[in-house]
C-alpha cells in the first residue's frame, strides 16, 4: 500500500512543494522506508546518477555505506544506476517525502511533469535508497502501488532483450517493459500490452497495480493505468491547467481544489501528450448542488490527515453535532459513532464512518472508498 502522484501541467511549471503537499496528504500510505520524485528536466547532456557502494563522481555519502553519485559520463558503477536520461531527473531517499527537501531541496524545483511516491514496502527491503521509487529505464520513469506476481517472468523477458541490472524491487520491471514496448509499438499499445499480454505473454503484469509514468523527449508524455481487476485505487483529476493521477482523491483536491475527480476502473488508462488527453476511460464525476456549510464549521485544512478525527470525536461528545469543511482525504472521521451528527464537506478519507452503532454521517462531496485499498 503506497501512495503515488503524477502531475502534467498544460500551462505552467509546477513547484516541487505542490508535489510534496500531495504526498503528505497520503502519509498513511507511506513509511520512513522510502520516498522519491521524478521530474521532466531537459538538459544539454545525458544525466547519469547512481547509488554506488564506492565513492565516484560528484557524490553525497549516505548511511549504510552508499553514495549518491552523479557521473560526468559512462563509468563502471559498483551499485545501481537509477537514472540515465537527457530528459528526466530523479531524487529518492530512505525516509519520508519531506526528507527530499531536507537533502535535495526538491520543494524549490519546478517542472511541467512530475511523479511522486511514498513507500510502504511489501516484497523488497526498505533499508537502501535504490529500492525507493521512482524507477527509470532510458527515458521512462514510473511510480507504482501494488505487488507483481509476474516479476520473474517479466525480468526474464527484459533480460532476453537487454542487459539490465535489477535491484530486486518488482516495480522496476514496469519501467523496463514500458521503455521496450513503447519504442516498439507506441505508448497506448504498450500500456494495453502490459495489462493484457496479447503479443508477449511474459510482458503482462500479473497482480495488483496502479501506475503513473512519464516518457521524456522534446515533448514529454504522461500517463497512468490500473490493473484490469482494479485491485489498487487510482483517481484522475482534471482542471483547465492540470491532469493529476493519484492513489487518493484527497491528494488531488489538496493541490487542485477545483479539479473534477473520479476513479479509474480496472483496465482503464490515460495518456497525455502535447496537451491532448486520450486513453481508455470514462469520466464518472457528478457535482450536484450541495448545501452550504455553516460559518462556524471546523476547517479541516488546519489538521493533518489523522489528527482531525480526534478533534471531531471531542466536539461530537461535547455538542452532539459537528460540521467540517475542506476535508481532503482526512481519515477515521466518525469511527465508532454512537450518537449525534457529523456533516463533512470535501473528500472524506479512507476508513471513515466505520463501526457506527448510532448517529448520522453526511458527506457532501466525494468519498474515498476502501474497496480497492487493502
Amino acid at each position: 500500500m503506497c501512495g503515488i502522484i503524477g502531475i502534467y501541467s498544460l500551462s505552467f511549471d509546477v513547484p516541487g512543494s505542490l508535489v510534496l503537499d500531495a504526498l503528505r496528504a497520503m502519509r498513511e500510505r507511506g513509511t520512513p522506508h522510502g520516498a522519491g520524485v521524478a521530474l521532466y528536466r531537459p538538459g544539454e547532456r545525458v544525466r547519469i546518477k547512481a547509488f554506488s557502494f564506492k565513492p565516484i563522481g560528484k557524490y553525497i555519502e549516505l548511511p549504510g555505506g552508499v553514495y549518491d553519485a552523479e557521473l560526468d559520463g559512462e563509468a563502471h558503477v559498483d551499485g545501481f544506476v537509477y537514472v540515465k536520461s537527457k530528459w528526466i531527473d530523479v531524487y529518492k531517499v530512505v525516509g519520508w517525502p519531506d526528507d527530499l527537501t531536507a537533502k535535495y531541496g526538491v520543494d524549490k524545483l519546478r517542472s511541467r511533469v512530475w511523479l511522486g511516491h511514498t513507500r510502504y514496502p511489501t516484497n523488497s527491503p526498505g533499508r537502501m535508497p535504490y529500492y525507493s521509487h521512482p524507477f527509470t529505464a532510458g527515458d521512462v520513469a514510473i511510480v507504482h502501488n501494488g505487488d507483481l506476481s509476474s516479476y520473474g517472468a517479466n525480468i526474464n523477458f527484459i533480460r532476453y532483450r537487454t542487459g539490465a541490472k535489477f535491484t530486486g524491487n518488482d516495480s522496476e520491471a514496469i519501467a523496463y517493459l514500458l521503455n521496450e514496448l513503447a519504442r516498439e509499438i507506441g505508448v497506448d499499445e504498450a500500456v494495453e500490452e502490459l495489462m493484457h499480454g496479447r503479443r508477449y505473454r511474459w510482458a503482462r503484469l500479473d497482480g495488483p497495480y496502479a501506475v503513473a509514468f512519464m516518457i521524456g523527449g522534446p515533448e514529454p508524455i504522461f500517463g497512468a493505468f490500473v490493473d484490469p481487476q482494479h485491485f489498487r485505487p487510482l483517481y484522475l483529476g482534471l482542471t483547465g491547467d492540470l491532469v493529476v493521477a493519484a492513489s487518493e482523491a484527497g491528494a488531488i483536491k489538496t493541490i487542485a481544489p477545483e479539479a473534477k475527480v473520479w476513479a479509474l476502473r480496472g483496465g482503464e488508462y490515460v495518456v497525455v501528450e502535447r496537451g491532448e488527453v486520450r486513453g481508455k476511460f470514462r469520466r464518472r464525476y457528478v457535482y450536484p448542488d450541495l448545501p452550504q456549510p455553516p460559518p462556524n464549521a471546523v476547517d479541516a485544512s488546519l489538521y493533518d490527515p489523522v489528527k482531525l478525527a480526534g478533534e471531531v470525536r471531542r466536539l461530537l461528545a461535547e455538542y452532539g453535532e459537528v460540521d467540517v469543511v475542506n476535508v481532503r482525504g482526512h481519515r477515521y472521521l466518525g469511527n465508532g459513532m454512537e450518537f449525534g451528527t457529523i456533516r463533512a464537506w470535501g473528500v472524506v478519507g479512507n476508513a471513515s464512518a466505520n463501526v457506527m452503532s448510532g448517529g448520522a454521517f453526511f458527506a457532501y462531496g466525494d468519498v474515498q472508498t476502501t474497496s480497492a485499498t487493502p
